[in-house]
């Protein structure tokens, strides 16, 4: 989505298996992340079971949203990798849920300074504008997605 002449956003929403949402929900419901997550797991159980969350979001980065390329953020976050797994397990947890909101589908950014990122996850920015050929078309569409309209930009310069 363009946001303007400069910004793009995703749209595309990622989605993750139901045990890594298992392993994630609490912490994210509990903005303080004082609670101890998993019952019956103990801290070190705890530090896999969020490593391999973050190597689901890696996954499904690399496979579904090339746009994250921009300001290289998914070499970034492969590069973070080994910064993850040595913070704690409330840090992890935390860089874990400032990656998704990174990630959702609008124009939120976030930035996981634990991991090394420099610039806000998000933040798809092309200084010089936007590039768009004559064979490109906008999508206008209503918030509910029933309406539609469509106009070829080839349309627009005639």
């Amino acid at each position: 989505m363009l946001g303007s002449s400069t910004y793009k956003y995703s749209l595309k929403q990622i989605t993750l298996s139901q045990e890594s949402m298992k392993y994630i929900l609490d912490y994210i419901d509990d903005p303080s992340f004082n609670k101890h997550i998993m019952v019956n797991i103990d801290h070190q159980d705890e530090k896999k079971c969020l490593l391999s969350v973050y190597d689901e979001i890696l996954d499904k980065m690399d496979k579904y949203l090339p746009l994250f390329d921009i300001n290289g953020f998914r070499k970034k976050l492969h590069d973070g990798r080994e910064k993850f797994v040595k913070l704690p397990v409330e840090k992890q947890a935390e860089v874990v849920k400032d990656i998704l909101r990174g990630l959702h589908a609008n124009s939120e950014m976030t930035k996981p300074s634990d991991l090394g990122l420099t610039t806000a996850l998000g933040f798809m920015q092309a200084p010089d504008g936007i590039k768009i050929s004559d064979d490109a078309v906008f999508i206008y569409q209503s918030p509910t997605g029933l309406f539609e309209r469509r106009v070829k930009v080839s349309d627009l310069l005639k």
